[in-house]
């Protein structure tokens, strides 16, 4: 019965797997009887790729009725950010059970994307570590250059306010001016290095008049340092009543393709009321994304619409080379005018893959995902350092061995118990002899003195050796007891 326990206890252990589960933040399973707990686990986003965009629109000119705007678009930097479409919440105890201590870590960066995951199950353990990490790259902007120009209007008082009308006439001093400070400074730092190297040759014989031009050259950049930082602000401070800056960041969702960037009435009233066909009224931007090539032949993709299932495992991108466009207007009208486009890998373009993080019985095993600070995958491995046939064979080994030795000892008690139920049989032989010998034969006449004492000690060493077998049956007994 112990042994038929022991066997069950090891076949319990055999099947003793745990796996690291995730469920979609906010879902409920309607079928469980358990409470339903649909915001708690170890949040898990997946990553999407987005770009930081800066769109300025500036009047230029509004003479004769008409205006111009010049527009131009600065990708400044492109970033991995947490897809909160596709989050997901670990469950922490999901590694362990009755026989494993489970242990699941996670680092975030201050975006709220995953920097490192790290998840064990102690059985020996299985590992698993990922890192993901957001990073910025700096890509080069593009020029979009003139908007257009459209007629707005009999009146240019009342298309272009008077306060426009001065500060496009202030503009054109203030950015000449601004120029020609700039390269009087340039002029200056370009003298002043000259004479620097100048005086570290000529070292304590530096003659008077080098030291004084030096001097002279060290005033003047100051002084024309001063100046652009006076021209500068003018510029800065007439480009807030002529210019239009919109910082944003697209696309916000990793479902997002095609967008816009606009301009609200608001925004563009400080030049005037817009009027219907007016250049004010059209100075939308679009922006779209869309895979740089197509897909071989027989190659299915996901769908854009794809549904990421978390039973399948950690789920994860890999991203492809895609296109972000800037056009005039939508970049999915037709006939959209494109100003430029840049390539970059980016995730969402990509398929979900899925990474099963599972320690089955008996076996110590290590996933690992590492990232690029963009996000995109790096590294991808996974070992079991045991095999599980290798142990469980170990296992089964071992118990069937205890067995052996349990068999053996049990014949070896069952043969002493034998042996000690002829000994006892044989005691009792010799107890009833010697009884017998003591009981006067009625057919003699009496026994001799001799006789008589013989047979006491015979009587005497019966009952001492029926004892002893006794004794020794029931040690033998208890010892052969399953």
């Amino acid at each position: 019965m112990r042994f038929i326990t022991a066997i069950a206890l090891l076949a319990c252990l055999a099947g003793c797997a745990t796996e690291l589960k995730l469920k979609r933040a906010g879902t409920i399973d309607a079928n469980s009887a358990e409470p339903q707990k649909p915001y708690a686990g170890i949040p898990y986003p997946l990553m999407f790729t987005t770009f930081e965009i800066e769109v300025t629109h500036r009047l230029v000119s509004c003479k004769d009725d008409q205006f111009k705007v010049a527009s131009s678009v600065e990708i400044t930097s492109q970033l991995t950010a947490p897809d909160m479409s596709n989050m997901f919440l670990i469950d922490p105890g999901s590694l362990s059970g009755p026989f494993k201590a489970g242990e699941v870590k996670l680092t975030y960066l201050p975006n709220g994307a995953i920097a490192s995951l790290n998840a064990k199950a102690d059985d020996k353990a299985v590992a698993v570590a990922s890192n993901v990490i957001g990073g910025i790259i700096k890509i080069a902007s593009i020029g979009i250059g003139a908007a257009g120009a459209n007629a707005t209007g009999k009146e240019g008082a009342k298309t272009c306010p008077k306060a426009i009308v001065e500060a496009l006439a202030a503009m054109e001093k203030a950015e000449p001016a601004q120029e020609l400070a700039t390269k009087a400074v340039a002029t200056q730092v370009a003298k002043l290095e000259r004479l620097t190297k100048k005086l570290a040759t000529m070292g304590s014989n530096a003659d008077a008049k080098t030291r004084g031009e030096y001097g002279a050259t060290l005033d003047s950049l100051l002084a024309e340092q001063a100046a652009l930082k006076k021209a500068t602000a003018t510029v800065a401070k007439l480009l807030q009543q002529l210019a239009i800056v919109k910082h944003v960041r697209w696309p916000k969702d990793s479902s997002d393709r095609n967008g816009t960037i606009t301009v609200s009435l608001a925004e563009s009233s400080k030049w005037g009321e817009p009027e219907s066909g007016d250049v004010r009224t059209n100075l939308t931007v679009g922006v779209m994304l869309e895979p740089a090539y197509e897909a071989p032949a027989g190659w299915q993709r996901q769908p854009q619409n794809y549904v990421v299932d978390p039973t399948q495992g950690l789920p994860f991108r890999l991203p492809q080379p895609g296109l972000l466009k800037v056009c005039h207007g939508s970049c999915a009208a037709a006939g959209a005018e494109v100003y430029t486009q840049q390539q970059a890998s980016i995730l969402q373009l990509g398929d979900v893959y899925y990474m099963p993080c599972r320690s089955p019985a008996f076996t110590s095993a290590s996933c690992d995902l590492s990232y690029a600070d963009s996000g995109e995958l790096k590294t991808m491995g996974a070992a079991r350092t045991t095999a599980t046939a290798e142990q469980l064979s170990a296992a089964f080994k071992d118990a069937t061995g205890q067995y052996g030795d349990y068999r053996k000892a049990r014949s070896d008690a069952e043969a002493k118990a034998q042996g000690a139920e002829l000994a006892d049989l044989k005691a009792q032989a010799e107890l009833a002899a010697a009884k017998a010998a003591l009981v006067k034969d009625p057919n003699a006449d009496v026994l001799s003195q001799t006789a008589s004492i013989k047979a006491a000690v015979g009587l005497y060493e019966a009952k001492a050796a029926l004892l002893a077998a006794q004794a020794a049956l029931a040690a033998a007994q208890q010892q052969g007891q399953p």
